[in-house]
Order: C-alpha cells, then sequence, then structure tokens
C-alpha cells in the first residue's frame, strides 16, 4: 500500500483466537483498517477513486440508519473497493446488537449474513474482506468473546462467500455477470451471480442456500 492510502485505527484485533486448520487464512483482523485515496494496477489500468468516509457516513444517514441497522435488512454494494460501506454498516449493526449480550453471537452472525459486496479488483476484495472481519472482531472483543472457534470460523465463512470478487454488468438486464471480471481466470466465470442465503440459528447452527440475482431493470 503506498502513500495515497489512509487508516483508520479501530482497535487491535489481534488477540481474537485464529481458528485452528482455517480455510481463509488471507482473512486477516487488522490492527488497523486499510482504506485507499484512489489508485490502479501496476500497469495504470483499473483506475479507480474511493469514496471518502464523511461522504460514506452522509449516504448512509440519507438512506436511513435505522433502515440499515435492521439485521433483517439485505444490503448489496457494487463496485465495493474496500468495503467501506458494508463495513460501517456492519458496525453501527454490531453497536447497537452489544446492548443484548444474551443474543448477540447469532445476531451479529446474522448482521453480517444480510451484507453483500461486488469488486472487480481482487486485490481490493482481500483487503475488504479482512476490514469487514477486523470490524466483527472489535465488536465481539468489546463483550469479551475471543476464543470461539465455531463462531469465527463461520463469520469468515460469510465474508468468503458474500464479499465477491466480481462485476456488475449493466449491458444485459437481470445479470450479475463476471464474464467483465478484472484478470479473471475462465474458471471463475459465469454467467449469473449466485447469492448466499444464511439461515442460523440461536445455537449458531448454520445453513447455506444459493440463490440467483433477480431484478427488473427500469421497475
Amino acid at each position: 500500500m503506498g502513500d495515497r492510502d489512509s487508516k483508520i485505527d479501530h482497535g487491535s484485533s489481534n488477540d481474537v483466537l485464529l481458528p485452528v486448520n482455517d480455510p481463509f487464512p488471507e482473512i486477516q483482523c487488522l490492527d488497523v483498517l486499510e482504506y485507499s485515496q484512489s489508485g490502479g494496477d501496476e500497469e495504470g489500468n483499473n483506475y479507480q477513486v474511493f469514496t471518502p468516509i464523511t461522504v460514506v457516513n452522509d449516504m448512509i444517514d440519507k438512506i436511513g440508519r435505522d433502515y440499515l441497522d435492521d439485521i433483517k435488512t439485505t444490503v448489496l454494494e457494487p463496485t465495493s473497493g474496500e468495503g467501506i460501506f458494508v463495513a460501517n454498516i456492519l458496525k453501527s449493526r454490531l453497536n447497537k446488537l452489544r446492548m443484548n449480550p444474551a443474543t448477540y453471537k447469532a445476531n451479529s452472525l446474522r448482521a453480517l449474513s444480510t451484507l453483500y459486496s461486488i469488486e472487480i479488483d481482487e486485490r481490493l476484495v482481500i483487503i475488504q474482506r479482512s476490514n469487514i472481519y477486523t470490524v466483527f472482531c472489535n465488536s465481539s472483543k468489546e463483550l469479551g468473546i475471543l476464543d470461539d472457534e465455531q463462531y469465527f470460523s463461520l463469520a469468515k465463512k460469510i465474508i468468503h462467500e458474500n464479499i465477491m470478487w466480481a462485476a456488475f454488468n449493466m449491458t444485459e438486464p437481470n445479470i450479475l455477470s463476471i464474464e467483465v471480471g478484472y484478470k479473471m481466470p475462465p474458471t471463475k466465470k459465469k454467467k449469473v451471480l449466485e447469492f448466499p442465503v444464511w439461515t442460523i440459528g440461536d445455537d449458531l447452527d448454520c445453513k447455506m442456500k444459493m440463490e440467483e440475482f433477480e431484478h427488473e431493470w427500469g421497475q
């Protein structure tokens, strides 16, 4: 990361227990969240300008924090960069959920499970997943939840599935496509994206099913 980057300190999460035999070791708890100002790849392509945190907060306020704080509200952020919108929505949800510690674990996973994002740049997807996991771990640490392997493993799985390396295809109606994915290998390309839908029990028993995205343009 270069000098164009900014980092927002949300407290260290490094004392959270890492799952044994972690299938997602690239998803890490960070000392600070990583957010860029602007940038492109090493070849000067795919140049991006990222949304400042002040604008993010204004936009969230205009949509309605009470609406976005509802853990049943499904949020999809296309072209999501390092996940500044999703991370801030998650942080706001978790702040409210901590008021009821008895139901926090299950509800925090439910709050996470209804947040989705799509990003065309694989490098940013990796950063975004760790940013979101860091917000999740920091909030759990506030309640002294540090060593629940099932809990943190499930959080990582949800983040890995919901935060997608993909692209929003504006040329074909009703399709979220990774056909136009930036530098994607053929094995990653398919015509219609499927989204995981999660059912999480109070005992953290979890079920996932895949559903295709459906949307009528212009409706």
